[in-house]
């Protein structure tokens, strides 16, 4: 008998519908209209903006935005290191603020995506008077 299984590996993502039909010992049927969702596979994300300046003074606004590619889109964090004190990253990839000290600061920012797949790049900011 047919045991109503179907299987195989999605070569495309998107909303796939089809019907199936099933009959029993008695003649009686049935159908059923099936959608199926194909997410896109994960992708690794890859840093596509660069590096941060590096220099930066005391007080002034600092403001840089990280950008990735990836799917599912990516969030940041710092990995290792610190921030440069007054500056902090959002989960979307923007360091802003203020330095507030006179020092240089080396760290990395960690992209990664819902699917547990990151990169990482290690950063260097030196803040002056």
């Amino acid at each position: 008998p047919a045991t109503g299984a179907f299987g195989g590996t999605p070569t495309a993502a998107g909303s796939f519908s089809f019907t199936i039909s099933a009959t029993n010992p008695s003649g009686t049927a049935t159908t059923s209209k099936i959608i199926v969702k194909v997410s896109p596979a994960p992708v690794a994300p890859v840093f596509t903006s660069g590096a941060p300046p590096t220099t930066s003074k005391v007080g002034a606004a600092f403001s840089f935005t990280f950008t990735a590619t990836g799917t599912p889109t990516p969030v940041y964090n710092v990995a290792t290191g610190a921030l440069p004190a007054g500056l902090k990253l959002s989960t979307a990839g923007v360091l802003a603020g203020s330095a507030t000290k006179v020092a240089t600061y080396t760290f990395s920012i960690k992209a990664t995506n819902t699917a547990g797949i990151a990169t990482t790049n290690v950063f260097t900011i030196t803040t002056s008077k």
